[in-house]
């Protein structure tokens, strides 16, 4: 059934867009538009580092905003950590550091989600616990992890199972590494 214009109006006036200048005299600029959803499932944040350069990420939610919310949030400061330490030893290869740093923090943070869904689950140190039929009924899962978003084993839970694509990118100071 096709839209009406005030759907389509409606659903255009979810659109933001935000720039900003960088202190190594780039411009980023940003637009997004989520129509037809109540809320914009998707992040994208720009994040400085004196000296070193910035990141620019794009966390797209997959029908919920819980894992890229918290990945915005958390993932670029880890990097620019990661990056920091991992550059600070002179003689270091900047662009092999920043590259092992990007590849490392992202398979540590996507362990941490999964070893968050998991540490609710009592059989968790005998083998095979997965096999277990009681897993099988979801109110024992529930009973675990929680049944709502005010459950804060179930906000954690969620994270490791509605997923985000991610789409980031660094540049050093100076404009020489991306």
């Amino acid at each position: 059934m096709p839209l009406s214009s005030i759907e389509l109006d409606t659903a255009y006036s979810l659109k933001s867009s935000q720039s900003i200048n960088v202190s190594s005299g780039a411009r980023i600029s940003q637009a997004t538009f989520q129509p037809l959803k109540p809320c914009n499932e998707d992040r994208t944040v720009f994040v400085e580092c004196s000296g070193l350069g910035f990141i620019v990420g794009v966390f797209d939610g997959h029908y919920a905003h819980e894992l890229s919310d918290y990945a915005s949030r958390t993932l670029p400061k880890l990097l620019l950590d990661r990056i920091a330490d991992a550059t600070a030893t002179p003689g270091t290869n900047f662009s092999d550091a920043v590259t092992a740093s990007f590849i490392e923090v992202i398979k540590d943070f996507d362990a941490s989600l999964l070893q968050n869904l998991l540490s609710h689950f009592p059989e968790l140190d005998k083998p095979e616990w997965w096999l277990n039929p009681r897993w099988d009924d979801h109110a024992e899962i529930y009973g675990c992890i929680g049944y709502s978003n005010e459950d804060s084993r179930f906000h954690k839970a969620r994270r490791a199972v509605v997923g985000s694509t991610l789409l980031i990118g660094f540049m050093g100071e100076g404009r020489k590494h991306v």
